[in-house]
């Protein structure tokens, strides 16, 4: 039980921590277009 609970939190922690960079990337991507 513990494990499946533990397994389910790291995959929502990776979730949320790969959904911010691709915000973060896609943010300077476009502040990178702007400046040139």
């Amino acid at each position: 039980m513990s494990h499946c609970v533990r397994r389910i939190a790291a995959n929502a922690a990776w979730n949320q921590f790969s959904g911010a960079t691709a915000a973060l990337l896609k943010h300077s991507i476009e502040e990178l277009l702007k400046v040139w």
